[in-house]
């Protein structure tokens, strides 16, 4: 539901344990590079749509030619796709990186490596990936659906832009790197801790059962 402040974290404990670091410093680990460099994290699925992302960045590595984008993920249904279009690319074969499936734990060098997390999600029913990179200041640039808009601020976070749409992708990002990287990064990391975070949420929850409780002793 468009502006609950819920979700439902798996096991991982999602972005509960990650920390908000030093770029460079992450960047010695990960040994990722660009300016900018932007970062999935998602399955390559239909409905992540990782070509249309890689279809907009055809666009956009035209403008940024020193970005670079790097792509974390773990199911690769269309990993022949992807790749096909990687290598059949003058403009992308050099500047995406696929490292695939990095252990849950590592991931967050990769956040704080990145200066943008991308999705290309037609509909999620919450953002794993996008509330941990939240909390690492990782500023997004994902597609305009209910989700993403509740966790990005109503879309005043980064950028949102519209599913299925390479130019729109490219608009958006635009968008993001034209703003100051460093005031949208910390508002990405205080938004987490503010809204999305385990104590946050506890605190809405708190807040709702005692209403609950208060009309009822009303009674």
């Amino acid at each position: 539901m468009e502006g609950a402040t819920f979700f439902n974290y798996t096991d991982r404990d999602a972005a509960k344990s990650f920390t908000y670091a030093d770029r460079n410093e992450a960047r010695n680990k990960t040994d990722m590079s660009g300016s900018p460099v932007f970062l999935w994290v998602g399955r390559l699925d239909d409905n992540k749509d990782p070509l249309t992302v890689l279809n907009g960045f055809e666009v956009l590595f035209e403008k940024y030619k020193e970005a670079g984008l790097y792509m974390i993920y773990n199911d690769d249904k269309l990993s022949n796709k992807v790749k096909g279009k990687i290598e059949g690319s003058e403009i992308l074969k050099n500047k995406v990186h696929l490292p695939g499936k990095i252990p849950h734990h590592e991931i967050e060098n990769y956040y704080n490596s990145a200066d943008y997390f991308v999705l290309g999600s037609h509909y999620e029913g919450s953002g794993y990936a996008l509330s941990e990179a939240l909390r690492c200041g990782c500023v997004p640039v994902i597609t305009n659906i209910p989700s993403f808009r509740m966790m990005t601020k109503g879309g005043q976070l980064g950028a949102l832009w519209e599913p299925g749409n390479k130019d729109s992708f490219a608009e958006a990002a635009t968008k993001a790197i034209n703003k100051s990287l460093k005031d949208e990064a910390n508002a990405c990391s205080d938004f987490f801790k503010e809204n999305l975070s385990f104590d946050s949420i506890a605190k809405v929850a708190i807040g709702h059962y005692q209403k609950v409780m208060d009309r009822r002793h009303q009674k």
